[in-house]
C-alpha cells in the first residue's frame, strides 16, 4: 500500500461551489514587494494586497477596467488567509469565486459592468508561427513567475495564464487573448523592461544598460514564443463599483 504522504491530493469537484470556511483579514504591515497570493492544499493566503488588487485576481481583470471605487480601496493593503470548506483541493478558477464571494461578504462589493472603449494589448500569434513547448503536463496546476524585473518563465501554463499574469504584474493595461492557441505550455521570456512595466507590483524598472543583453518586451514575445503583442483599442468589460466597505477585522 501507498503511504499516506505520497498519495496526490484529490482535487475539488469540478462542479463544486465552494466558500472559504474561515477567513481572517488583517490590515498589512508589509514592505512594498512582499505582496502576492498563495496555496497550499485547502488554505489560501494573500499577502499585502489591496481591494483593487483582489478584484483583479478575482475577475481576471486589469486595474484599467474598475471604475467608481474609492481611493483607499487602492491604498490599503490586508493580509488575508482562509481555507476552503467541502474536499478537495480548489481550482484557480474555484479560488477565484471563493474570492468574489468574500469580497461580497466581508467587503460589501456591489458592483455593475458597463462597456467602454480602452488602449488594451492585443495578443495574437507571430506571422512566423507560435515557437513556444507543449508541455508535458497538460493537467495540474499552471505555474508562472517572475525570476526578476524582464524575466518570466511558465511551467503547464495556457494562454489564458499567461494573458493573466502579464496584465497583472507587467503591462499598463489589459491584455486581450486573440490567440485562439489551445493547451498548456512551457516557456522562458527575457526583456529589457521599461519604465511603464511593473506598476501592478508597484516597482519602477530601472532605465535599460546600454550592454542590455535582451531585447524590448514586443520583440522578445515575437522572437522567443512566436506571439505578437500589440496597442490597439477596444471594446472591453469595465466593472463600476457601487458600493465597497473597510471589512471589519477578525
Amino acid at each position: 500500500a501507498m503511504p499516506e504522504a505520497a498519495k496526490k491530493p484529490k482535487p475539488m469537484a469540478a462542479d463544486a461551489d465552494p466558500s472559504f470556511e474561515v477567513v481572517t483579514i488583517k490590515p498589512s504591515r508589509r514592505e512594498p514587494l512582499d505582496k502576492g497570493f498563495g496555496q497550499r492544499g485547502r488554505r489560501f493566503t494573500v499577502n499585502n494586497d489591496s481591494v483593487t488588487d483582489l478584484v483583479t485576481l478575482a475577475w481576471g481583470l486589469h486595474v484599467r477596467q474598475i471604475a467608481g471605487a474609492p481611493s483607499w480601496a487602492e491604498s490599503e493593503k490586508f493580509d488575508i488567509e482562509g481555507e476552503a470548506d467541502g474536499e478537495g483541493v480548489p481550482s484557480l478558477d474555484q479560488w477565484r469565486i471563493m474570492l468574489r464571494k468574500m469580497l461580497a461578504d466581508r467587503f460589501h462589493l456591489a458592483f455593475h459592468t458597463e462597456k467602454k472603449e480602452l488602449s488594451v494589448y492585443a495578443l495574437t500569434v507571430a506571422k512566423t508561427g507560435m515557437t513556444m513547448t507543449k508541455s508535458l503536463n497538460q493537467d495540474g496546476l499552471a505555474g508562472l513567475g517572475l525570476r526578476g524585473l524582464g524575466s518570466a518563465v511558465g511551467r503547464s501554463a495556457n494562454m489564458g495564464n499567461f494573458r493573466n499574469f502579464m496584465q497583472a504584474f507587467v503591462l499598463d493595461r489589459p491584455v486581450l487573448d486573440q490567440t485562439g492557441i489551445e493547451g498548456r505550455y512551457d516557456f522562458q521570456l527575457d526583456w529589457a523592461p521599461d519604465e511603464f512595466q511593473f506598476s501592478g507590483l508597484g516597482v519602477k524598472a530601472p532605465p535599460a544598460r546600454d550592454s542590455e543583453p535582451h531585447p524590448d518586451l514586443y520583440t522578445a514575445i515575437q522572437q522567443q514564443m512566436g506571439l505578437k503583442l500589440e496597442a490597439v483599442k477596444a471594446q472591453v468589460e469595465v466593472m463600476v463599483v457601487d458600493r465597497v466597505e473597510k471589512p471589519s477585522e477578525n
